[in-house]
């Protein structure tokens, strides 16, 4: 099993210059050779070789000197990322890819542990090429590193994700039970059961004050040291409700993983949703796409299942008591409605989660 432990590091003056190197190097190695795919994909419909540009990279170093600043194996592995990234697109998952900004204040770059050379010291983390760095995470590093992605976050905070394998995760008990569940922006989530749990809206209540972080910094010459200091107010800012958000994922993805055996949801087509002007938003900050990722790989990593249903199946306009389709439950206002078959009345959301549960389970027994 393959398992990522993130720690925050506090480099020194000296560190960050480092960092700051590599960060660029590899930046350079990216865009260098994503240029190079695009200019001649326009001429003769070039696949991206990744190991022609691994035999070219060393020319590259002798052309540029400086890129000796960062070690090899950050400059390999930034190739690397651009052909995932290439194959990302060819699938359909991503729209292009983009170069990389030095204006963009995110960076990142990858180590890899050779010969045992990155060592986790409870108070400090061992990166070759850079020397001990301080940590303060109580978090225990299991397993075999293979590597670490350093990171500097918009905030200008670092953090260094240790990558290991034949990690061993303690199982969760099974308990026999399965779940349907219906995902929404009033009520983040409801399930087969008749349990709702509410969406916390981080965004909508953060946003007077990011209105006004964004005023002050606006106020601001843009590369003077005030400019810089209520640039880093507002990404934190930022950062903190993005931090919340996630943790309340996180919360309710252990809750219903821990609890069920059996998870059946919705296939949602999140992107073509986020094209409505007046839900974009709203949707945005529930994110179902990170509930749903957190849901998949903490179902593999405690033996469990997750089932995705057809996403234009009518969860919402069939009764689940007697099957009868009512079409008019298109108005996403009405929240109850009451069967004209078999009279019974339906919480809308539930009575979808119920729909899903049941779609779900039949996909086992066929």
């Amino acid at each position: 099993m393959f398992k990522s432990f993130k720690y925050r590091i506090y480099p020194n003056k000296v560190q960050k210059e480092i960092m700051a190197a590599n960060f660029g190097c590899t930046r350079f190695v990216y865009n260098h050779y994503l240029d190079k795919y695009i200019e001649k994909a326009k001429n003769d419909s070039f696949t991206f070789d990744y190991r022609e540009c691994l035999l070219d990279l060393k020319s590259l170093i002798n052309e540029f000197p400086w890129l000796k600043e960062a070690k090899y194996s950050s400059l390999y592995s930034s190739i690397k990322n651009l052909d995932m990234n290439i194959k990302r697109k060819k699938v359909g998952t991503l729209e292009r890819p983009r170069f990389k900004s030095r204006k963009f204040n995110k960076n990142s770059y990858h180590v890899k542990n050779e010969n045992d050379s990155i060592v986790y010291g409870g108070k400090y983390i061992f990166i070759p090429g850079i020397g001990k760095i301080k940590t303060r995470n109580t978090l225990i590093q299991k397993g075999k590193i293979l590597n670490a992605t350093i990171s500097k976050t918009v905030s200008d905070k670092y953090f260094v994700s240790l990558c290991c394998r034949n990690v061993q995760i303690d199982k969760f008990k099974k308990t026999g039970k399965s779940v349907g569940l219906d995902l929404g922006i009033k009520d983040l989530v409801i399930t087969s059961d008749g349990n709702k749990f509410i969406n916390e809206r981080f965004f909508d209540l953060a946003l007077p004050k990011i209105a006004r972080l964004k005023r002050n910094l606006s106020r601001k010459s843009r590369g003077g040291s005030n400019y810089e200091k209520a640039r880093v107010k507002l990404a934190r800012y930022q950062e903190k409700v993005k931090n919340r958000r996630i943790d309340k994922l996180h919360k309710l993805s252990n809750y219903v993983v821990k609890s069920y055996d059996i998870i059946c949801i919705e296939d949602l087509d999140v992107q073509k949703m986020m094209t409505s002007g007046t839900m974009s938003r709203k949707l945005a900050d529930a994110s179902f796409s990170e509930f749903v990722r957190q849901l998949i790989y903490k179902s593999k990593w405690y033996d469990k299942r997750v089932i995705k249903i057809d996403r234009y199946f009518k969860s919402s306009q069939t009764c689940h008591v007697c099957g009868f389709e009512d079409s008019g439950l298109k108005d996403l206002n009405i929240r109850e409605w009451t069967c004209p078959q078999c009279s019974t009345t339906h919480d809308r959301d539930i009575n979808a989660a119920i729909n899903i549960k049941v779609q779900g389970l039949k996909t086992i027994n066929v």
